[in-house]
């Protein structure tokens, strides 16, 4: 800047003046390095955050890689243990016929040992089923099949499966329990996994010239079991005992004995199913002492839990008895058995088994069993369940759908031991489900029993043919549409899902024309009236051909048989159970003509 005093004359001198303009705080040399640091901070986060995705993706695929692989041997396993329930079948026909031959001859010693080897060949299929029990587990199935049992036998067989183990390894074994305990509930085969289970651990544990006590008591009026397991083993150590009962832990003691850490996470949860409790006290001193107390009283469990009312405490012994023999039948007089079954050896057991009382047939699949069936009319057809080409199941409701074969009783032989596999077979048209390993007497007996019945209905039906004239009468209006309606119905009384609107549609009717002339006829709505008919069915059902509560209630359309219960009682003043009771006792012809049920099946 320039200044002076006269125009053009710059005589006054020039001064300066220094203005300097700080930095701002974001765009100095410490803000820069602040820049810096947090750039660098978040490229790492960035870079961690890509890690721990990539690691937690790797995670993700390896859990599912390993999900994956446990349900194939879930899966395999589980077919396995179907698999090896034909060979036990194959080892127990033997023994049992063994164990016959050894009594009658008196042989005592050799009827103990074979009693320890058919135990031990039950207890080997319990095993294969266990893996089955597992699976269900895993899937949320398992679930407890209640009925009343004799605990005294149940836990004597239990103990002499281990009396050959302790004569061995010199053990001092003693079972106790009283005689008076032949009316207690519990799931049999869970118990029976129990017991058998803590027992094994106990003999595994337990060194030479040691000893094992199986005590059970009574308590709570006898409507509560306790059961104690004491050994004289190295005992386990304080800081294991709350461990124990977690899936595939194993103790030290358990790591040298080469245990799997799987039986008594498994035998807790069936406590715990059961609404009992498990205790341990051990010392290195005085061995492990295990404590399990059980509910035995029919109160402790729902009504959905207790399958039947307790008949299955029948010993085999009377079965024997009543076994038929007809080997000295004429062969053109003796009825046809169709035995359709996979397994050649088991089908060699089956032949061998029955040839001498039937004439046999076999078929190795369910396609050549339906085409066997068709063109011989066999009396009853033997079939196993899991079949390549066509399985059982499927063979049955063929045999359902065909008027040549509707009629032939059929039985269905299976490792496959629950109700949901029952129920599908009992839908698709059989009449009875044994199990595998079976029984061989327990079988003949069933097979001479439904050919026995089958007999007894025709016989009557021919003198009723032959002693009643056939009287020609016009039926009435009203008589036809009630037949065609209960034949209606009947028709898809299984079928939980059937609509009412659709029974019109079958008898070519309105639905309201249909509901009206219903509740004119027979005095119910139409609702009403089919659950009429579902209930006496069911009732029939329970008391003539001993099904139970849940089996009963899908048979005839119901999803819920708590429902159904409530439903049945209102209907007949009575619970199934009570009724099935009542009928075996009065006789169940006599008890349903009192109730009007002797023609609904």
């Amino acid at each position: 800047m320039r200044a002076g005093s006269k125009k053009g004359i710059w005589d006054i001198p020039a001064k300066s003046i220094v203005i300097e303009i700080a930095q701002p705080w974001w765009n100095n040399p410490l803000a820069h390095l602040l820049y810096l640091f947090v750039l660098g901070l978040l490229a790492y986060a960035v870079k961690r955050w890509y890690s721990i995705r990539k690691k937690l993706f790797a995670e993700k695929i390896s859990h599912k890689k390993e999900n994956e692989l446990y349900e194939l041997k879930m899966n395999f396993f589980a077919k396995m243990s179907h698999e090896v329930q034909t060979p036990i079948t194959l080892i127990l026909g033997p023994i049992e016929d063994m164990l016959k031959r050894a009594e009658n001859d008196g042989n005592l010693l050799l009827k103990q040992r074979l009693d320890i080897i058919s135990n031990n060949v039950k207890r080997l299929s319990k095993i294969a089923r266990e893996l089955t029990t597992i699976r269900n587990r895993e899937l949320g199935r398992l679930r407890l099949l209640v009925t009343k049992n004799n605990l005294y036998e149940d836990l004597k067989n239990i103990a002499l499966s281990f009396k050959e183990q302790a004569r061995f390894k010199h053990i001092d074994f003693l079972s106790n329990c009283p005689k008076n305990l032949t009316e207690a509930w519990y799931d049999r085969d869970k118990i029976e996994h129990i017991i058998y289970n803590l027992l094994s651990n106990a003999f595994k544990f337990t060194p030479e010239e040691g000893y094992i006590q199986l005590n059970a008591v009574p308590v709570n009026s006898k409507n509560s079991i306790k059961i104690s397991i004491t050994d004289s083993g190295p005992g386990i150590a304080k800081e294991e005992l709350e461990n124990i009962f977690t899936l595939f832990y194993q103790s030290d003691t358990g790591k040298r004995t080469k245990g799997t850490g799987i039986g008594l996470a498994l035998t807790k949860e069936l406590i715990d199913l059961h609404r009992g409790k498990i205790e341990v006290n051990s010392t290195s001193d005085e061995g492990t002492t295990i404590t399990v107390t059980l509910p035995i009283g029919e109160d402790a469990y729902a009504e959905s839990e207790r399958i039947m009312t307790g008949h299955n405490a029948v010993g085999m012994a009377a079965v024997e008895q009543q076994a038929p023999v007809q080997s000295g039948v004429q062969e053109e007089h003796k009825k046809t058995v169709l035995v359709v079954e996979d397994n050649y050896e088991l089908q060699a057991f089956l032949k061998n088994l029955l040839s001498d009382r039937y004439n046999v047939i076999l078929a190795e699949n369910g396609e050549v069993g339906f085409y066997y069936a068709k063109s011989n009319v066999p009396d009853l057809i033997l079939s196993d369940i899991m079949m390549p080409k066509m399985d059982g199941v499927e063979m049955c409701k063929l045999l359902q759908k065909d008027h040549l074969t509707k009629h032939i009783p059929v039985i269905l032989l299976t490792a496959k031991n629950s109700t949901n596999s029952k129920i599908s077979g009992l839908k698709s048209g059989a009449i009875e489900y044994i199990n595998k390993p079976f029984n061989t007497h327990e079988l003949l007996l069933k097979i001479y029993n439904i050919i026995a019945s089958r007999e007894h209905i025709i016989s009557k039906y021919k003198k009723e043919v032959i002693g009643r004239p056939e009287v020609k009468m016009e039926k009435s209006q009203e008589d036809v549409f009630l037949e065609n309606l209960v034949s209606a119905i009947n028709s898809r009384i299984e079928d939980a899902n059937f609509k009412m609107e659709e029974l019109a549609d079958t008898l070519h009717m309105s639905y309201s024309s249909l509901y009206r002339r219903c509740q004119a006829l027979t005095g119910h709505s139409l609702i009403d009236f089919v659950r009429l008919l579902r209930l006496k069915k069911a009732a029939v059902v329970i008391a003539k051909y001993g099904y139970n509560i849940s089996e009963a209630a899908f048979m005839v359309g119901f999803n819920d048989p708590k429902y159904f219960s409530k439903c049945f009682k209102k209907q007949f003043g009575r619970t199934p159970n009570s009724f099935k009771k009542e009928a075996h006792e009065m006789g169940t012809v006599n008890y349903l003509r009192k109730h009007n049920l002797e023609g609904i099946i």
